[in-house]
């Protein structure tokens, strides 16, 4: 996967998911070397008809309460939530810390995955850094494909694979486009509690297959 004459990445070096988190590179130039184009751009998700009043309400009941200082408290309290009340909703399993290893350059664990015939991945961004954290999705995106083409015993997956980066407060979306192997990120941001309709409505729209 990584480019035959890499400008940041070492050849003969082994890079986790979170390594790539902690690079001061450009997106572009990371992703370069991992023969993937990037760029920003509004995406078209596809939207469910989800009623989330009830989710909305506990979050806002309890939200005062809290202090969110820390990632435990922002997992917690706010991503977790969400994505078990999609995973019970959309009845779609949803692993924790799901381990992937592709090859030296693509291996670690994705937050949060759920998958169906449809897959879509969620991370945290470490120290709040949504950008940086924009970076590690689309690797761990790039990486998925790669993943469930092998388990499929293909070169590579057709359709394109959705993943969001999160605060816990705020959400991103990116898309890996694997026939011109491109990610796009999202040029919309979700905010929480203001945004969660929207944004869960996505979220179930990615999984339900009657939607997509």
């Amino acid at each position: 996967m990584l480019v035959s004459n890499p400008l940041v990445l070492n050849l003969s070096a082994y890079y986790t998911f979170g390594s790539y988190f902690e690079m001061h590179f450009s997106p572009i130039d990371i992703l370069g070397d991992l023969g993937c184009s990037f760029k920003r751009s509004p995406l078209s998700l596809p939207h469910s008809f989800w009623d989330t009043s009830a989710l909305r309400q506990r979050i806002e009941a309890y939200l005062p309460y809290i202090t969110l200082t820390s990632e435990a408290a922002r997992r917690e309290s706010l991503v977790a939530p969400i994505l078990l009340e999609l995973a019970q909703t959309v009845k779609t399993p949803m692993q924790i810390e799901y381990p992937l290893e592709v090859n030296q350059y693509l291996k670690g664990e994705l937050d949060y995955y759920l998958n169906n015939q449809y897959n879509l991945i969620v991370i945290e961004a470490k120290n709040a850094d949504l950008t940086r954290g924009a970076v590690q999705l689309a690797v761990e995106l790039i990486a998925l494909n790669l993943w469930l083409a092998k388990r499929q015993g293909i070169a590579s997956l057709l359709t394109p694979l959705t993943g969001a980066v999160t605060t816990g407060d705020i959400w991103q979306f990116s898309q890996y486009d694997p026939t011109q192997q491109q990610i796009t990120q999202d040029l919309s941001l979700y905010r929480i509690p203001e945004d969660l309709e929207p944004l869960t409505q996505i979220l179930e729209g990615i999984l339900d297959s009657e939607l997509t």
